[in-house]
């Protein structure tokens, strides 16, 4: 005897989850996602396998550049990830020499987040061929296009945040 409708979906897991229709595959945030995927393809193919990097490392990295000696906990924040995952890729970047840590004075769990020597040299040949990557996408749009793109996917993260609130 075949199990019931109800019992089939419990099976499934559809009980617990929304069908994908059309609309939801052609919709603006299902195409943002599909955009940076392409858009990051290119590091992940190249940049990624050469420096044995990952995508959560590299954007730590990023975080570590422009605010040394930040947190884990703050990089999480900054980046929208999880902290374990953050965690994971400090760790990882410390093993590999790219990073180093200290602890903080006033809190001894907490560790504040360098780039060692090494870490800012990958970086600074990563980061030259992202901006590279970058400019070649943005190319294709017109200075007013390029400034009206960025603004409305500040302002896109703005309201994305406050909804997270």
């Amino acid at each position: 005897m075949a199990p019931t409708r109800k019992a089939q979906r419990k099976l499934s897991g559809e009980a617990f989850c929304l069908r994908v229709d059309d609309t939801l595959l052609s919709s603006l945030l299902f195409d943002l996602i599909r955009t940076m995927n392409v858009i990051v393809k290119p590091f992940l193919d190249t940049h990624a396998k050469a420096y044995d990097l990952s995508l959560p490392e590299w954007r730590a990295m990023i975080i570590l550049a422009a605010s040394p000696g930040i947190s884990g906990e703050e990089i999480a924040r900054r980046v929208m990830m999880d902290k374990m995952t953050v965690s994971r890729a400090l760790r990882r970047l410390e093993k590999a020499g790219r990073t180093n840590r200290h602890k903080l004075p006033t809190d001894r769990k907490a560790n504040q987040w360098y780039l060692t020597v090494e870490g800012w040299t990958a970086f600074d040949e990563i980061a030259r061929a992202a901006r590279k990557h970058e400019e070649n996408v943005l190319s294709r749009f017109s200075p007013a296009e390029r400034e009206q793109f960025g603004e409305l996917v500040k302002r896109l993260m703005v309201y994305a945040e406050d909804d997270l609130a």
